[in-house]
């Protein structure tokens, strides 16, 4: 049976439809995740510093914040901090910001796992200067 040029018109313009719904679904998505309030909690040192962990996740649209508490939405896990007169080493568990986010069922994530956590994107270090093409 031989589809007839208004059904086939009609089929074109159903498929062209349901492949602009499908474009704009997936234009929707993204592989970037909702913006957190992040709290740093510990030490951290190379290669994932404090300040360069702090401007890949800001770099990444998230808010760093400076105490773990109300609207902290995932908590950054480094190593045990040293005590204030640097004579000993205080554990993680031992922080009252880890204590807050425990309770509070606030997220953890160790600082070694955070880029696949939050699907973070690389960022160009400021200091890097820009490719040149054809010279």
């Amino acid at each position: 049976m031989a589809i007839g040029r208004r059904s086939s018109a009609t089929i074109r313009g159903v498929i062209r439809a349901l492949t602009l719904l499908l474009l704009a679904t997936l234009a929707g998505c993204t592989s970037h995740p909702t913006p957190l309030n992040i709290a740093l909690l510990g030490r951290f040192d190379a290669p994932n510093s404090r300040a360069e962990l702090t401007r890949l996740l800001v770099a990444n649209g998230h808010t760093i914040v400076d105490e773990v508490g109300p609207g902290v939405e995932l908590v950054v896990i480094g190593k045990d901090p040293v005590a204030a007169g640097g004579e000993a080493i205080v554990p993680i568990g031992e922080l009252s910001g880890y204590s807050y986010a425990k309770q509070n069922g606030i997220e953890m994530v160790d600082k070694a796992n955070v880029r696949d956590r939050l699907a973070l994107l690389p960022v160009r270090p400021v200091s890097a200067a820009p490719e040149r093409v054809g010279q």
